[in-house]
């Protein structure tokens, strides 16, 4: 798995409150792809990593789309998730 400042290949990233793949690093730009299709370039501080890798696909994910889950909910339990993470270490 090849590695770039924070993100690396096959990361999951959320970009524009969306998940994306990291597929690769394309001159100052990092190649994401999409949930639902296609893909595009962008820089790094545009993306957030959710998990450095290695992600393989959107298989589950896509559940999440129109669920009752709203994005803020889920961004809210990722955050508990860290602190606590981060408080048990």
């Amino acid at each position: 798995m090849q590695q770039w400042g924070m993100v690396g290949e096959n990361a999951l990233v959320a970009y524009k409150n969306k998940p994306a793949l990291v597929k690769e690093k394309a001159q100052d730009k990092i190649v994401i792809a999409i949930c639902g299709g296609g893909q595009i370039k962008v820089r790094e501080k545009d993306i957030e990593v959710i998990h450095p890798g290695v992600a393989k696909g959107f298989v589950g994910l896509d559940a999440i789309e129109g669920s009752a889950v709203s994005n803020e909910a889920a961004r809210e339990s990722w955050e508990l998730l860290l602190c606590h993470r981060g408080k048990r270490g």
